[in-house]
């Protein structure tokens, strides 16, 4: 592995050097509570991270290599994220596709010089291991995909132990996900975390006890991370099930916990709630795709004032929060669009034309920000790079939006979701979302999906994916008429696809694209970033 010298004994400029330092002042104090029943303390999680990285190091890792990390929701995940960064290593966070081609592509473009995979993750290595050459896989407490790396660890002290990393240098390669195109790798300086991290979440609990559900590539690894170095507590749970995230909360006195919207409406639905006591939550925070107003409203009405919402980008960080005692004002501003809140402390947002120029609130465009927590620029891709991110710090989010004369701050959509349907004699714009929030509140529909079609004469048409409420059933006719009535005839969908539940991305959207293909649909155009940024 070719690597920069790493200096052991000095201080980081990464973040897991803080965190272990907390963990000191209380080393008997369980920190990890794993989904099988294992309580981990902070002393055991401080010494294995220490063994981990200096295991890592000894074997060529250091500045300038990338290490992948496929995982699950496992102690293993946390120290191995810790024990890269230690090391001095570029950390290659990767959300799990059932494509192990793409996955195998992504790693061959991050220049991976490793890949550590825990328990979870073992038959996708088994997938990965012919379609990779240049990547070493080693296991985390298995040796099915290589050697078992905790194993050989234990060889090595417990003292502290972080090699010299500079703050601008990348602490992650981040995959997108690729729900818009191929996935891409936003890179992350360690200056630019290390500041997220030092922003303040009040309301996570004294101290928090945080439930995780979904992976650490998400708004998850964050909150582990700031629980950690809050004196918290991080409970794992595998993935999301409502039932036994229900149980976690009232036998762990969960405090705090991240979900996006539809799994937020999942566990509403959820026929074991009313009888659990989740009186410990002092914060569900929510973010990733639009959350409506009557989903909104039915968890305050179910959890009480705890709601946050959390507007962010992988490429930009956090951008905006909506505050648990702001969901009492109205939550849409006057043509529906529900609020994300106040531009978070140390960001600059703006709303721009097509052309740059700022517009006055009211007026939608283009979201900018600026602040330091923004990425660094696209993984290998310096034209994209330069198209989305300026000299002058302004990154281009390709969300649509707008201010209200309050400043506060809507998303109307992603700039590649809107719609261009016809309209008589014109091309109508139709924001998704818009759709979407109108449809939520239907008696009839439980959840759903909007998106765009080719139709004959290849023009983009509106399908709808729903899944009906219990005992109701859906008609394309009535709702177009629902629709129409609300928002006028071009809003009429062309289709209407049943369905027993929406597919996800591994964010907990919905993924529109994973829609289009498995219900045999096309789109008359692809994602262009030239086009819409």
């Amino acid at each position: 592995m070719n690597t920069h010298p790493p200096t052991a004994g000095t201080t980081s400029a990464g973040y897991p050097d803080a965190i272990l330092r907390v963990l000191s002042t209380s080393p008997d104090r369980e920190v990890l509570i794993a989904s099988d029943g294992r309580r981990i303390t902070a002393r055991t999680l401080r010494d294995d991270t220490y063994r981990l990285a200096r295991a890592l190091h000894q074997r060529g890792v250091g500045r300038g290599v990338s290490v992948a990390l496929l995982s699950g929701n496992t102690p293993e995940a946390i120290q191995a994220r810790y024990a890269i960064t230690l090391a001095g290593a570029r950390l290659v966070s990767l959300y799990e596709t059932t494509d192990p081609t793409a996955l195998a592509a992504f790693l061959d473009g991050a220049d991976c010089a490793l890949l550590l995979v825990d328990s979870t993750r073992n038959d996708t290595a088994k997938a990965l291991l012919p379609l990779i050459e240049r990547t070493t896989v080693c296991g985390l407490g298995t040796d099915e995909p290589g050697e078992d790396l905790l194993a050989s660890a234990t060889e090595y002290p417990t003292g502290p132990f972080a090699a010299a990393v500079r703050p601008e240098e990348d602490w992650s390669v981040v995959s997108t996900g690729g729900t818009t195109g191929g996935p891409r790798g936003v890179r992350i300086a360690h200056a630019a975390y290390n500041t997220m991290l030092a922003v303040p979440v009040p309301g996570l609990g004294t101290p928090p006890r945080l439930l995780v559900c979904t992976g650490f590539v998400s708004s998850t690894g964050a909150l582990t991370d700031l629980t950690l170095l809050q004196g918290g507590t991080v409970i794992l749970q595998p993935s999301f099930n409502p039932r036994g995230l229900l149980t976690a909360i009232e036998q762990e006195r969960v405090t705090v916990m991240w979900l996006p919207p539809p799994l937020l409406r999942h566990l509403l639905d959820e026929p074991s709630l009313p009888t659990t006591n989740v009186s410990s939550l002092t914060r569900i925070m929510y973010g990733g795709c639009t959350a409506s107003t009557s989903l909104l409203r039915r968890a305050i009405k179910v959890f009480g004032p705890i709601l946050q919402g959390c507007y962010g980008q992988t490429e930009a960080g956090p951008i905006s929060s909506l505050l648990p005692h702001e969901h009492a004002d109205d939550l849409a501003d006057r043509d529906g669009a529900v609020s994300v809140g106040w531009p978070l402390p140390g960001v600059e947002v703006c709303v721009r034309d097509r052309n740059g120029e700022p517009l006055e609130h009211g007026q939608e465009g283009e979201i900018w920000v600026r602040s330091p927590i923004v990425m660094s620029g696209y993984w290998k891709d310096d034209g994209l790079t330069r198209e989305v991110l300026h000299p002058d710090g302004w990154l281009r989010t390709g969300d649509l939006g707008r201010f209200d004369e309050r400043g506060n701050l809507s998303v109307l959509d992603r700039l590649t979701d809107t719609l261009f349907v016809s309209g008589g004699d014109r091309l109508v714009r139709v924001h998704p979302a818009d759709l979407e929030e109108l449809l939520a509140a239907h008696p009839s529909i439980s959840e759903c999906a909007v998106f765009a079609a080719s139709g004959a004469d290849l023009r983009e048409e509106i399908h709808l994916a729903v899944v009906p409420t219990a005992g109701s059933r859906v008609d394309l006719e009535e709702i177009g008429a629902f629709l129409t009535k609300q928002k006028g005839a071009h809003c009429a969908p062309a289709a209407l696809h049943t369905l027993t539940s929406l597919p996800l991305t591994p964010r907990g959207k919905p993924d529109k694209r994973a829609l289009r293909n498995s219900l045999g649909l096309a789109t008359s155009r692809q994602p262009d970033h030239s086009a819409t940024r």
